[in-house]
């Protein structure tokens, strides 16, 4: 009776399959994201003294959408480098960081698809009516840059709005200009989420499904390293 030594076992047809595709997933997205970083950080450069101008929230969704990709590129490149490499722990942070970035895909398209719906309606006035005492410049900003007054009543229409700055818009400077605006921040926003809505939904669901897939895939690839890693390769029977 010979023996014959069993070399490491496939990580699978399949398995091997989708850890291609997600490795160029990743290192696509690597690419993609220092693209957009440096298209942002040269737009930021090229508008300074004159972004505030035109548009008052940019500046600060520059920023944050800067930190974003940044974040979008460490994480596509431990992704890369955990399934190229099959390196456990490497393998271990790419998945925890999936778990995260799952939920967090997962959350924020159900409450996109419930703003749609009208579910935070009430919230919305709610926090509104708050900031106008409070924020009024931040709101005046807002109905600037989105061509707004008030919320679901127009500033023009609302008699009490130019002695009490609590009942649905705020007092500053630029209310004589926001007042001509005949059209609700409400109707405003529903009107940019209407416009969004489909890229968005379908974008989120897209890269949960994708997480999914490669919280799978990493989990897998590491299950047959820790196998391979406890046997170290096996002699049978001929």
């Amino acid at each position: 009776m010979a023996l014959k030594y069993r070399t490491r076992r496939s990580h699978g047809m399949c398995t091997e399959m989708f850890r291609g595709v997600l490795m160029l997933v990743n290192i696509t997205l690597a690419l993609g994201s220092l693209a957009i970083i440096g298209i942002l950080g040269y737009t930021q450069a090229e508008s300074t003294g004159h972004l505030t101008d035109v548009c008052h929230s940019c500046k600060s969704i520059i920023i944050f959408a800067i930190a974003l990709f940044c974040t979008l590129f460490v994480f596509s490149m431990i992704g890369f480098c955990a399934l190229y490499r099959r390196n456990t722990c490497l393998l271990l942070t790419y998945g925890f960081y999936l778990v995260i970035f799952f939920l967090g895909a997962m959350a924020i398209t159900i409450v996109f698809v419930m703003v749609k719906n009208g579910k935070f309606d009430n919230r919305m006035e709610q926090v509104w009516d708050a900031a106008v005492g409070s924020s009024t410049e931040n709101l005046c900003s807002l109905e600037l840059d989105l061509k707004c007054s008030g919320w679901q009543t127009l500033c023009s229409d609302n008699e009490t709005y130019l002695t009490n700055n609590t009942i649905g818009c705020p007092a500053c400077d630029a209310q004589t200009t926001i007042a001509q605006y005949n059209q609700t921040c409400y109707n405003a926003i529903n009107s940019n989420i209407d416009d969004y809505y489909n890229p968005i939904v379908i974008t989120g669901f897209t890269l949960a499904g994708l997480a999914f897939l490669s919280i799978v895939v990493s989990y897998r690839v590491r299950r047959y390293n820790k196998n391979d890693d406890d046997e170290g390769g096996t002699y049978t029977r001929m």
